[in-house]
């Protein structure tokens, strides 16, 4: 699956599944899905590179640009607190407040058709696009192993290898540690443990053509950048993250950095997107809902 900004929430129950799945397990339904972001952040110095590389929001302006980035960069460093909520400073609601309105994604393409790549290439700055049965296309050999790589495979795979697991579904904080081979086993008894942007240990980057998929959505030059900063980081050089969870997770409303690639590996995940012009709507958890005014 691709997608693009924008604010998005993830559940693993629903019918978004863009590729044919093998079974999982009879305890419960689980759901395997890889994220590839298109750039890594590395300081404030470099933020007119990021607004030059990502494109975000340059369409507003250079500057608006830079004070984006200038703002975000700290965040993500842990140099100032996350602020974790909607920037409703440039965008004020107006007039009446009408009922959302849940519709299908308008660009959802098979990768039978031979026209699937121009479709990505003209919809994916502007909006979500689905590619369905691209792993097990023509194009399955860019992919290499990881089209049909199973749980129990990943789960052998990773073995003793600690990961942070998510207990609370819209607390960031509630992240602990534990060997993937337990989150695996708690995960198929049904608890509610979430495993997000798992690192890569070397099987995906080696096995997906990552270069390919940039190409996709004319975000080579980010991808470059951003191997290049993560040969230092805690990924070692291993761009690719992947996701765990089974029906009973989700991921809380929120707006990525960059451009981003998903390839959905096992199950379905449900997703619900907002476009940036309901920002003005949205507001953080656990917080009152305020009128216009």
């Amino acid at each position: 699956q691709m997608c693009i900004r924008d604010r998005v929430s993830t559940q693993s129950t629903g019918a978004v599944a863009s590729l044919p799945m093998p079974t999982s397990s009879p305890k419960t339904k689980q759901n395997i899905f890889l994220y590839s972001p298109a750039w890594a952040s590395v300081g404030v110095a470099i933020c007119l590179v990021f607004a030059l590389t990502c494109n975000i929001p340059l369409r507003e302006g250079l500057g608006t640009g830079v004070s984006f980035w200038s703002k975000l960069l700290p965040q993500l460093m842990s140099l100032t607190p996350q602020l974790n909520e909607p920037d409703h400073d440039r965008l004020r609601p107006s007039g009446n407040i009408t009922p959302a309105v849940v519709s299908p994604l308008r660009t959802i393409v098979s990768a039978s058709d031979p026209n699937w790549r121009e479709v990505v290439a003209s919809t994916i700055e502007n909006e979500p696009v689905v590619v369905r049965g691209l792993m097990r296309g023509a194009d399955a050999g860019k992919f290499g192993n990881a089209s049909h790589i199973t749980f129990d495979q990943l789960t052998e795979l990773y073995g003793e290898f600690e990961i942070a697991v998510f207990t609370h579904m819209t607390k960031d904080k509630s992240a602990i540690k534990m060997p993937f081979s337990e989150y695996a086993r708690r995960m198929a008894d049904g608890e509610e443990v979430y495993a997000r942007a798992i690192p890569d240990l070397g099987f995906f980057t080696k096995n997906i053509d990552l270069h390919w998929l940039a190409s996709l959505i004319s975000k080579q030059m980010p991808l470059w950048f951003t191997l290049q900063t993560a040969k230092g980081g805690s990924t070692g050089g291993y761009l690719p993250l992947s996701f765990y969870g089974n029906d009973k997770v989700n991921s809380q409303a929120h707006c990525d950095i960059g451009t981003s690639i998903f390839l959905m590996l096992q199950g379905r995940k449900r997703w619900l997107f907002w476009p940036p012009s309901e920002t003005a709507y949205m507001v953080a958890p656990n917080r009152p809902i305020m009128t216009p005014n």
